[in-house]
């Protein structure tokens, strides 16, 4: 056993203050783990939770009015109890955790994170895009998600490969006894590094809104598989990747992979008409310049710029006669 009745006399002091001839000491404070397995700092705003078993094992030794926990008897130090990861993402101690198990809100390690059910509507998954018997795939401006139904709902990260060759489109994925290979529709930005591409497992609730009841079908089939799928906890492998810049201009997708059933792009709800308009501005003018330039080509208007050598000007389309002029000029100087 450990002796703290000497830290009892333990003063405080400075030279400030013999010089000022103060006689205020300050005394050390120490604060006790009580029994509720909590210690309090006054004036921190600092509360320290255990679990109370952590705190019935730890006893503390108390001397003087003023206690400390420390190595008891059996010489076990007393730790922090383990956080647990709560369903939003936050941390709360082994006792909170087991007083929200009565409320009703179940709690979830880190390692029970794809037990947890995610709420989602279908329009959501296929925003601008669209839903297929193996997948759902939505898209921005400049990016494209592919959310494939894995058929294991217990698939860990650890199952999981994704290759994607960013110079050919050629995709490849497999997880647990699943696999998917295909060609993307477009062409997407550089991957340097496995690393570079993003995926993630998820599972969720499927729910169709009235938003979703209307959403963009493909043109050669209504696929009604989303139907038989809602309500049903599915096991999804969400793909991201970036669109390839096009110096300013939004490529939208027709399908996810070349060869599945495709959208009306026009029709999509991230397509404004104003997007629509001045794409359309675009490439009329394009077209009646490569027109115009075309003509100029055929009628002989169109000819090379002169050459321009410090003071002397070299036009590339002069005549015969004026060669005939420098000659004679020539020999008159001689």
């Amino acid at each position: 056993m450990v002796d703290y009745s000497k830290w009892d006399k333990l003063e405080v002091s400075s030279d400030e203050e013999e010089e000022e001839g103060t006689t205020t000491r300050t005394q050390p404070s120490v604060y006790r783990v009580g029994p509720s397995g909590s210690v309090t700092i006054p004036g921190r705003n600092v509360t320290v939770h255990s679990s109370s078993s952590s705190s019935s094992s730890a006893p503390s030794s108390t001397s003087g009015g003023r206690a400390m926990s420390g190595t008891g008897a059996t010489g076990q130090k007393a730790i922090a109890a383990p956080k647990t990861l709560t369903s939003n993402g936050g941390a709360m101690s082994t006792s909170q955790a087991g007083s929200s198990s009565g409320t009703g809100g179940e709690v979830k390690s880190l390692g029970e994170r794809r037990d947890v059910v995610v709420d989602v509507t279908l329009d959501t998954l296929t925003r601008n895009g669209a839903e297929t018997p193996a997948y759902f795939w939505s898209q921005t401006s400049n990016t494209v998600r592919i959310s494939f139904v894995l058929e294991n709902k217990s698939t860990r990260a650890k199952d999981v490969t994704v290759h994607v060759d960013s110079d050919t489109g050629e995709f490849d994925a497999s997880a647990d006894g699943w696999a998917y290979k295909g060609t993307l529709f477009g062409p997407i930005a550089p991957l340097d590094e496995p690393e570079d591409l993003d995926w993630s497992l998820a599972t969720v609730k499927l729910q169709r809104s009235k938003e979703g009841q209307q959403q963009q079908k493909p043109q050669e089939q209504q696929n009604k598989q989303s139907s038989a799928w809602e309500g049903e906890g599915l096991r999804l492998l969400q793909v991201d990747l970036v669109k390839k810049d096009l110096s300013g201009i939004v490529m939208w997708w027709k399908s996810a992979f070349k060869g599945d059933p495709e959208i009306d792009t026009t029709a999509i709800a991230d397509r404004s008409k104003q997007q629509e308009a001045a794409s359309a501005t675009f490439a009329d003018n394009f077209k009646k310049a490569q027109e115009m330039f075309l003509q100029r080509i055929r009628s002989g208007e169109a000819r090379p710029p002169p050459l321009d050598i410090g003071s002397f000007t070299m036009d590339t389309d002069h005549d015969d006669a004026d060669d005939d002029a420098d000659d004679a000029g020539d020999g008159d100087e001689e």
